[in-house]
């Protein structure tokens, strides 16, 4: 062998040995990479079991919102999740529930499904960021493994958006296991002179009546509306555990910029705690 090869097989052999220690570590990078973003749905995919009542507590209470990477035949496709959310604003409508003199409010015919996309809802403290890296948002959290016992420590949710062409805007939180409405958030433009909207008293009354036939809880399990500063109210009712809940729906006004003008838009929501 010529001696000028030596150096050179022994650098090979030594990038060979340097390879073979490396590559596991590779891998396990690779893989991390590949899973990161689906922890949140292989977290999820057990709690269909979980009852409505929980899926509407995490709506009360707020969570954090974990966007799904991909999709899975456990959940809804985004044309059902579409059909589901026409059909909650159809029983909203024929149950009677409306704002603003508005009786037509939550009428399906008025309203254009713009978009319908899925997300997991993480109760509140139940997500710890992996340390040290960054990445990208849906990446940047995991479930903590002390709470897997919470059944509603994450819960897959739709977005689902309406407009009607006239600058109002209608987003229906909708439960993929029930195919629920458990919160809707509606913006209205105000003119400039005219001030917040403040709920009646026959707007509460509606609105506890709506929520208990339309999440089939009894009357004696709901407590007396409250109201909750500034513009809002609760709807506390008692669970199957003796915990209370507390539904809530509330008023404010916000301004958006477009171009020179910034308008002004009322919203009127219902267990908009959710981030």
């Amino acid at each position: 062998m010529p001696a000028r090869l030596v150096p050179l097989l022994i650098l090979l052999a030594c990038l060979l040995t340097a390879a073979g220690f490396s590559l596991p570590w590779v891998v396990s990078a690779w893989q991390d990479r590949q899973t990161a973003g689906q922890v949140a749905l292989y977290e999820t995919t057990p709690l269909a079991q979980a009852d409505l009542m929980e899926h509407l507590k995490l709506a009360a209470n707020g969570y954090r919102t974990v966007a799904l990477s991909q999709a899975n035949a456990a959940y809804l496709s985004s044309l059902q999740a579409g059909e589901a959310a026409q059909a909650a604003l159809k029983t909203m409508y024929e149950k009677g529930l409306f704002f603003l003199d508005r009786q037509d409010l939550f009428a399906p015919d008025r309203w254009r499904l713009s978009a319908a996309v899925p997300f997991v809802a993480v109760s509140n403290g139940a997500l710890s960021p992996f340390d040290g890296i960054t990445v990208t948002p849906q990446r940047a959290v995991r479930l903590g493994e002390t709470i897997t016992s919470d059944p509603a420590a994450a819960v897959v949710f739709w977005r689902c958006t309406f407009c009607d062409g006239q600058g109002e805007w209608l987003d229906l939180i909708l439960d993929d296991t029930f195919r629920k409405m458990l919160a809707f958030g509606y913006r209205v433009p105000l003119p400039y002179e005219e001030s917040a909207f403040t709920f009646s008293m026959e707007d509460v009354q509606r609105m506890a009546a709506f929520c208990q036939t339309y999440y089939a809880i009894a009357p004696s399990q709901f407590a007396q509306p409250e109201s909750h500063a500034p513009l809002g109210y609760l709807f506390p009712f008692l669970d199957s555990q003796g915990e209370t809940v507390n539904l809530n729906m509330a008023t404010n006004t916000t301004g958006l910029t477009s171009g020179d003008t910034e308008n002004r838009y009322l919203i009127l929501s219902f267990n908009s705690r959710g981030a």
